[in-house]
């Protein structure tokens, strides 16, 4: 009936109360902490909502998502690291691409290269079109001078599939400079302009 939040969410909790696996309930209640950016509540209700559904990894995306965002990108990582051991053969991959993803973007600001590039790695393999693990972990490598022709090839993939979009032009652009092809990354520059 599309009533107001302040008037369903008595009524969620109360089915909690009652039938706390109630997966309806929790997802509701979840979505309204998500839309009021409420990071202590998405953390609380993902939690509780873990002991029920362990499986449903979206409960460990949603929670990571929160702790990184509360500042504390060691437990983002541990809560998405979890969710992928939770994982089994119905889990669609790319929630589980996405979670890679989100370990690599972090480990990559925590400092841990090396990590970074093997969640990335992991993303690829169960999303091989996963456009942001492609255009980050291609940058990430041009940025340490490593494999800058996987990180070109990569890097192409994503401007094939989102020709328009400036992060990606960029990113191409800027590993034809590291490779010394200025022609073709002022090219792409002028595209980007």
């Amino acid at each position: 009936k599309n009533a107001p939040e302040e008037q369903v969410t008595p009524l969620l909790q109360k089915i909690l109360r009652i039938e706390p696996e109630n997966r309806m309930a929790q997802l509701q209640l979840l979505n309204y902490a998500i839309l009021r950016s409420d990071y202590d509540d998405i953390i609380a209700l993902a939690d509780t909502a873990i002991l029920y559904n362990p499986e449903m990894l979206r409960l460990y995306y949603f929670r990571g998502i929160a702790a990184y965002k509360k500042g504390n990108p060691e437990e983002a990582v541990k809560t998405y690291r979890l969710g992928i051991q939770k994982r089994s053969e119905e889990t669609d991959t790319r929630i589980i691409s996405e979670m890679f993803t989100l370990i690599g973007d972090t480990e990559h600001e925590l400092g841990n290269m090396q990590a970074t590039f093997e969640d990335y790695d992991s993303a690829l393999i169960y999303d091989p079109r996963n456009i942001v693990a492609l255009n980050n972990y291609a940058y990430f490598l041009s940025l340490e001078e490593r494999d800058l022709q996987r990180a070109e090839e990569m890097s192409y993939r994503t401007i094939k599939e989102e020709p328009e979009n400036p992060i990606y032009i960029d990113t191409y652009m800027w590993i034809l400079f590291k490779q010394k092809r200025y022609e073709e990354a002022c090219a792409y520059a002028e595209k980007l302009m």
